[in-house]
């Protein structure tokens, strides 16, 4: 017997003489062994078992099925040389048994393999990617790094010279099969720059492939219906083209997930036999899957479309009656076939079908995120909604039995799997905590790819899908066998408080379905906790009545029975609901809520928006601050407000009524020096009817919009009249916080250059909704131009240029200082008025604005109005003002139209994004028309349109980043302003700020951190906002002081 202490393993355990030549033994591929390498320093003892190489456990049943119906490579076949032969090994029984996962084994042995063997080019084609996928997994293969290396180098060697080899072979006329060597060629590509990493590359070589098909396709007039393949005398061409339909149809479904859209050829619409027969029983996994797919595949274009369709908009729409029908008969045809797979997936649960147990959870997938696409596009009853969420959870708990399994792997296989699913919940499902699940699972199985899906690509369209502050609406309609006229709704809404309580003083709150609809929502304002929160869908509402509820004193609902917010049927477009405000109290006060009730059956009404509101506390109700002392001493005060603005007023003023010492501090030598300081022509850009300031109302005799003096002097008064304790050129210094005493000592330094120290238990950023620094670009060259360049904050008034008639202007952006700086020169004479636009921006009259937005305010007393437009969650209020931005659209329509043929690019939420988006998350982008829009309709003002902006400057002239030259004499940079949290972090610190998070940014539950509530530093706050804002959001913030100073909030710990 010939001595084994060296060579491959292989060899040793066969105890024969090896060649010992490397990386594979040429022994081992001349008798068709399977060469399992070299391990240095191992000795075999006689006792070593001959056998087959070990087969992973978690492979045994699907790879020796699979091995089992490939066969050995025919001696016909002839390898260029042992390497090419090794790796074709490693393709055959290792990469095809990953790549084809549950479903394609067929597909692979019976196409893709034996085509192999008769076509060189596609042999060396596999045996690449079976280098490839040897080198890519080297953790699974337990193969040494460095081993890594030769086979990586060999797959990209191949590769290309495969490619040549098939591209010669297709262009040869002699050969009858060139289409379909090429076909299969395509498969192998497209699985290698898989594996490769490059799905770019892969989507690309796939659609050139997808018109190949549909040419052949048409080229035979065939019509396509899957067929079971059970043995090597099947038809292999439906193998073939079944494969392109299901890569087709993902190619389809996956643009709903990306920002770039592929180019599908639809086979599934053109080319699937219409009918589908469904048997009673299915009696395999694969006669399932292809009944399955042939009811899918017609229907995923339009699918796919409307699915996007509300994604973008969240907005319930108008599905076409074609496509409709097709959805109805795919509904239809999947209950059919769940019952006809019911058994089937029965037996695979038990001990003796457990061998297809992934495969069937896998089927049962695609089946329910069908249905839940299909249901979410186009239902129509509220209560069916319910089923989306019972859908979607099945969905994730299948998707985490199939990905814990130990056979699931985080690589490439063809077939789709669980990423289509946990995507469409993502996007389709109600309830945010599944959604939240769903978007895990898929972050736990990243790298995996499954046909044309990533599930990289996933997760980021889920994180954009939870980033979306926009959410889904219900299905708001009245049951069929509910008579409009017949509807009670005070009687409905006092029956609905009614069980509300009763819950409540029952402490049954752990099922709260018989009072809300599945898509639910809960804002509340410091109500049942000291914070401003909301709650979404009936787990969250539930869980926050529980802790909540009785620990505030909750309760004693009473309806309002009177004036604008008694009980009523609200019709907002189509959208039917209850609405009804009611009281009710709480152990530190009383208060008001909204509820908003949705009908879902013919007596049934459960609530989808409840907001609740604290007004006062029993024990120190407001009093007017008019004539009340300050209380307030030099260096000590319960609260210090940094902010002499708008909110730093009204907060002050709260205090006051509340009896609590406030002092503001402004580094301003006087009161309103931030709109003393903008351009004279400035105006507010919201009505007289909506900013009042608390306790005192503007005189009816002052303008709808209130000129810069007309603030300025409305703001000296109120300062005055309130006797508010502000200090001016006062600038504040170092801050400490003493988490012991929690007490703040803040540094003040005058304007004489004294310094004082002041204590206080409340520290308070009023310093504005955006920093009072300028946002200014550096443009190339800009030294070269010798005309006059500023900021827009720099900008006082036309008039005060000289020789201004014969002066060209630029101006860089299209704001709202663009619009109203471009309208001073234009009414102070200058030559020439041109304004650079990059993005497209909202417009709106001010009729529009007064009949679709603010109308609230005007036929309600300002308080039911500030109620009610607090009521709205976020998320909702963005998704309906979609609808209202479009009706403002349409009513401005003749002045758009105008302002487009001028050049200016407007938006009119056909994009699923409204006019409030840009208002209050992305700032900016939109235009309250003062008088400017005229302007450039009429050629007085001239838009350039530049999406990369502007690239320089010459001497004389802006330069665009497309080339354009604009001539000008004077140039406004209108670029905006840096974000107020520049200016926490300047006064407070960043270490400081740094506990508080990101100021303004919206958190988990789409309410603004720290604004008007607490933050993680105790005793700090944020008061920031709108006229509106300041007025409103200004009660439940001193509120909430008050509470902490007197203990009735004894969770919030103050010394």
């Amino acid at each position: 017997m010939p001595k084994t202490r060296t060579g491959c393993k292989t060899c040793r355990i066969r105890r024969v003489k090896c060649d010992e030549e490397k990386p594979f033994c040429a022994r081992c591929l001349k008798f068709g062994a399977d060469c399992e390498g070299y391990e240095v320093g191992v000795r075999l003892n006689a006792s070593t078992k001959l056998g087959p190489k070990k087969i992973i456990p978690q492979k045994r049943h699907h790879q020796e099925s699979l091995l089992s119906s490939i066969g050995r490579v025919p001696f016909t076949v002839v390898f260029r040389d042992n390497r090419e032969y090794s790796y074709f090994l490693y393709f055959q029984q290792e990469a095809t048994f990953d790549i084809s996962s549950h479903f394609d084994q067929t597909l692979f042995t019976h196409v893709i393999i034996q085509s192999s063997w008769n076509e060189p080019s596609l042999r060396q084609l596999a045996a690449s990617l079976g280098a490839l996928h040897k080198a890519k997994g080297p953790k699974t293969l337990n193969l040494p790094k460095e081993e890594t290396d030769p086979h990586r180098q060999y797959a990209f060697q191949q590769y290309g010279r495969a490619l040549k080899g098939v591209q010669a072979r297709i262009s040869a006329d002699k050969y009858r099969d060139a289409t379909r060597v090429a076909l299969v060629a395509s498969l192998l590509i497209y699985c290698f720059e898989n594996i490769y990493g490059d799905l770019d590359s892969a989507l690309r070589h796939l659609e050139s492939a997808l018109q190949l098909m549909q040419k052949q396709l048409a080229r035979t007039n065939r019509r396509y219906k899957h067929s079971n393949n059970s043995s090597p005398n099947s038809n292999l061409e439906d193998d073939l083209v079944a494969a392109f339909f299901r890569l087709d149809s993902g190619l389809l479904s996956r643009d709903n997930i990306c920002d770039a859209k592929s180019s599908g050829s639809r086979l599934g619409m053109h080319y699937l036999k219409d009918i589908c027969e469904i048997p009673k029983k299915f009696n395999t996994i694969s006669e399932a899957r292809n009944c399955l797919e042939n009811i899918q595949l017609p229907a995923i274009p339009s699918l796919a479309n409307d699915l996007a369709q509300i994604k973008g908009s969240s907005l319930p729409r108008n599905i076409d009656k074609k496509a409709r029908d097709i959805y109805t008969t795919m509904s239809s045809q999947l209950r059919h076939w769940r019952v006809a797979f019911a058994s089937l997936y029965a037996e695979t649960l038990t001990p003796k079908g457990k061998k297809d147990a992934i495969a069937a959870a896998t089927l049962r997938v695609r089946a329910l995120s069908t249905e839940l696409a299909s249901q979410r596009v186009c239902c129509r009853e509220p209560s069916s909604l319910c089923f989306l969420n019972i859908e979607s959870r099945e969905i994730v708990d299948l998707s985490k039995f199939v990905a814990t399994d130990p056979s699931f792997l985080k690589s490439f296989v063809l077939d789709c799997g669980i990423v289509p699913g946990l995507s469409t919940v993502v996007a389709a499902c109600i309830d945010m905590s599944i959604r939240k699940e769903a978007l895990q699972v898929l972050k736990d199985i990243v790298p995996r790819r499954e046909g044309v899906w990533d599930s990289l690509t996933a997760v980021k369209f889920g994180e954009r899908c939870m980033e979306s502050v926009a959410a889904p609406l219900p299905r708001l309609v009245l049951h069929d066998h509910v008579n409009r006229g017949s509807i009670d709704p005070r009687g409905i809404t006092e029956s609905w408080l009614k069980n509300l309580q009763i819950k409540i003083s029952q402490n049954q709150l752990r099922d709260i379905s018989e009072l809300f609809i599945d898509e639910c929502w809960w804002r509340d304002i410091v109500a049942l906790s000291w914070n401003i929160t909301t709650k979404c869908g009936k787990n969250e509402i539930s869980q926050y009545l529980q802790s909540q509820a009785a620990k505030s004193g909750f309760g004693q609902f009473n309806v309002v029975d009177q004036g604008a917010l008694q009980p009523r049927l609200s019709d907002m477009g189509g959208l039917i609901w209850i609405e009804s405000g009611f009281t009710f109290e709480n152990k530190a006060g009383t208060g008001r809520g909204i509820v908003r009730l949705a009908n879902v059956g013919a007596s049934q009404w459960k609530a989808w928006i409840v907001h609740t509101n604290l007004d006062e506390l029993k024990e120190f109700q407001e009093q007017s601050p008019q004539g009340k002392s300050n209380g307030c001493k030099p260096t000590d005060t319960q609260v210090l407000i940094i902010g002499a603005g708008q909110s730093g007023l009204a907060l002050a003023a709260r205090l006051k009524s509340l009896s609590v010492s406030a002092l503001i501090v402004d580094k301003s030598p006087q009161i309103c020096d931030s709109w003393r300081q903008r351009y004279e022509s400035i105006k507010s850009h919201t009505p007289r009817y909506t900013d009042h300031f608390p306790y005192l109302d503007y005189p009816s005799d002052y303008p709808d919009f209130l000129t810069r003096n007309h603030i300025i002097s409305w703001m000296e008064h109120y300062q005055k009249v309130m006797d508010l304790n502000v200090e001016f050129s006062s600038a504040v210094g170092k801050i400490d916080y003493n988490y012991s005493s929690h007490q703040y000592t803040v540094a003040i330094k005058s304007q004489d250059g004294n310094e004082r120290v002041v204590t206080s238990r409340h520290l308070v950023l009023a310093t504005g909704l955006i920093s009072s620094d300028p946002l200014r670009p550096e443009f190339e060259n800009e030294s070269s131009f010798i005309g006059q360049i500023y900021h827009s904050i720099a900008h006082r008034s036309a008039s005060l240029i000289p020789d201004l008639g014969a002066k060209k202007v630029v101006i860089i952006g299209a704001g709202t200082s663009a619009f109203d700086i471009a309208q001073d020169f234009v009414n102070c004479g200058a030559k020439d008025v041109t304004m650079i636009q990059r993005s497209p921006m909202f417009i709106s009259s001010l009729e529009a604005q007064d009949k679709f937005v603010l109308a609230g305010w005007q036929m309600m007393p300002i308080n039911d109005a500030d109620l009610a437009g607090s009521s709205f969650p976020l998320p909702i209020a963005l998704t309906l003002f979609v609808g209202t931005t479009q009706m403002m659209a349409q009513h401005d329509a003749k002045l758009l139209s105008g302002l487009e043929k001028a050049g200016l690019s407007v938006k009119r939420g056909e994009d699923g994004i409204g006019v409030l988006h840009h208002q209050l998350l992305k700032g900016g982008h939109y235009y309250l028309d003062q008088g400017a829009c005229q302007m450039i309709v009429d050629g007085k003002i001239k838009i350039k349109r530049s999406q990369e902006g502007v690239k320089g400057f010459d001497q004389n002239a802006v330069i665009l980043a497309d080339g354009t030259i604009i001539e000008a004499n004077i140039v406004i940079v209108a670029t905006g302003f840096k974000r107020s949290s520049d200016m926490a972090e300047r006064i407070m610190g960043e270490e400081f700020m740094a506990k508080v998070g990101n100021v303004g940014e919206l958190d988990e539950e789409k309410e603004r951190i720290a604004w008007w509530r607490p933050t993680a530093v105790p005793g700090f706050w944020y008061m920031t906002g709108s006229f509106l804002w300041s007025r409103s959001f200004s009660k439940p913030l001193a509120l909430q002081i008050k509470a902490a100073e007197e203990g009735l909030n004894p969770d919030y710990y103050l010394g």
